[in-house]
């Protein structure tokens, strides 16, 4: 029998906002349900959902919303979010909340219909905001060095984001954006490294359906 709340966490058939729960259920050996929408069936369910959007969690007939709030419960049932040391959640929550912060100052680059300035407001991430935002990640990382808790083997849900986040920017789908622009930041590259070598790692995850523990 499961000591796990009974969980399914549904969002379209990609990565996106419910990669990194999805991440960390799967390397924290945490069983869920992973339902993938299509168009149709989220335009009828729509009404259901708590923000009217997805991705959702459903926690044992409770349906919640929010990408960050899962994965920091993702991270706690997963044991990847360290909920005994309140410093070292703090620093994980920082590096989550200033990638979260990055993805917003990247909506207007992907919502612009105007070819021209769509491909200015890329070069404007890819020349400015994104290494801004990569440095001051690196810098903050390198504080980390000081905690013992966090210069472990061991893969916390920060990792997970930077890896998400990362893999999506060297993935080459978003023009006017090189590939390369996450490259020459150690620290950011050490911790995308981390969850890249996990044993369960992204190309081992379960595509859909039920993700089950192996533990």
């Amino acid at each position: 029998m499961s000591n796990y709340p009974k969980l399914k966490l549904t969002y379209f058939p990609v990565e996106v906002r419910a990669a990194t729960t999805r991440l960390a259920f799967y390397i924290g050996g945490v069983p869920f349900v992973d339902e993938r929408l299509d168009h149709d069936t989220f335009t009828a369910n729509k009404p259901t959902y708590p923000f009217g959007q997805v991705p959702v969690l459903e926690v044992d007939g409770h349906v919640f919303a929010q990408s960050q709030a899962m994965l920091r419960y993702a991270g706690r049932l997963a044991k990847l979010y360290p909920t005994n040391d309140p410093l070292a959640a703090l620093k994980i929550d920082e590096i989550l909340n200033g990638i979260e912060e990055l993805n917003e100052k990247m909506v207007p680059a992907f919502r612009e219909q105007d070819p021209e300035k769509k491909k200015q407001l890329r070069l404007d991430l890819a020349n400015d905001t994104i290494p801004r935002y990569l440095s001051i990640i690196e810098s903050r990382l390198k504080t980390h060095e000081k905690y013992a808790v966090l210069q472990t083997k061991d893969v916390h849900i920060s990792d997970i984001a930077i890896y998400a986040w990362v893999k999506s920017l060297r993935a080459g789908y978003i023009d006017h954006i090189p590939t390369t622009v996450a490259d020459g930041y150690p620290l950011v590259e050490a911790s995308f490294q981390k969850v890249a070598n996990h044993p369960k790692s992204w190309s081992g995850m379960p595509s859909s359906t039920l993700c089950q523990s192996s533990s």
